[in-house]
């Protein structure tokens, strides 16, 4: 099984941390974010690993380089101009021939997580669908897109960055979609070339298609490292639970 790990984006909302450090670099008790999902993979013996790079991604490309020091095997997909969560996976797979041939994970580098890979591969096992999504109970979840899943988990709908107000008065319901997804191979042809992102272009489409999604909350830590505080946090609870982080 091989991995996508999305990791070329410029943090802006980390500023001014980030005006001199990839986002996905920014260090966590001595080592950088990403390299936390490199040994999590590894740990799930997942050590064929992709990365896209854009902003300052010779920073990746130096720490990581063949990823061999790091006991897995890392790709690069080097984009000129960022296009999106989508567009990149289709156009790994054009690079790298067969990468995407048996099911992959894609995952939002810039969270911090320890999550069970193999209880997701085990309920993509289960379930049989076109994509397993992960959910987790973020505190703010209107800053996120939340899902919308029946009582056996198959996902109805989505609503990407819902009002503040409609998730407080409970007129809209759901969990947050997390950081990790597994893919089958037979989704690449809903994929396109131009600009897409996964929430709001490519799942909506492959619903509209009666393509089965199933999501579930593997009761993870999930932290999104996207601002100054969450970052912060990021840090202190590593500091406090270093084991939960194989630290």
């Amino acid at each position: 099984m091989r991995a996508i790990l999305l990791s070329g984006g410029r943090g802006e909302r980390l500023k001014p941390l980030t005006d001199k450090i990839q986002k996905v670099m920014v260090p966590i008790n001595g080592k950088p974010l990403l390299q936390y999902w490199v040994e999590l993979l590894k740990k799930y013996n997942i050590k064929e690993i992709g990365m896209n790079l854009n902003y300052l991604g010779e920073q990746i490309m130096d720490h990581f380089g063949d990823g061999k020091n790091f006991g897995v095997n890392v790709y690069y997909l080097i984009e000129e101009t960022l296009l999106g969560t989508a567009t990149p996976i289709k156009r790994f797979d054009k690079l790298y021939p067969g990468f995407c041939s048996e099911p992959f994970f894609v995952i939002y580098a810039d969270n911090l997580s320890n999550m069970n890979l193999e209880k997701v591969i085990s309920r993509h096992k289960k379930n049989s669908p076109f994509v397993t999504l992960t959910l987790h109970n973020h505190s703010e979840p209107w800053t996120r897109g939340i899902v919308n899943v029946n009582s056996k988990g198959k996902v109805l709908g989505f609503i990407e960055k819902p009002k503040k107000e409609d998730i407080i008065s409970g007129k809209i319901r759901g969990e947050s979609a997390s950081c990790v997804y597994l893919f089958e191979p037979t989704t690449l042809k809903y994929f396109r070339e131009e600009k897409e992102d996964l929430g709001t272009d490519l799942f909506p489409r492959l619903l509209e298609d009666k393509c089965p999604l199933y999501a579930f909350n593997p009761k993870a830590y999930v932290q999104d490292i996207g601002t100054l505080e969450r970052y912060e946090q990021a840090k202190k609870d590593v500091a406090k639970f270093p084991k939960k982080f194989n630290v």
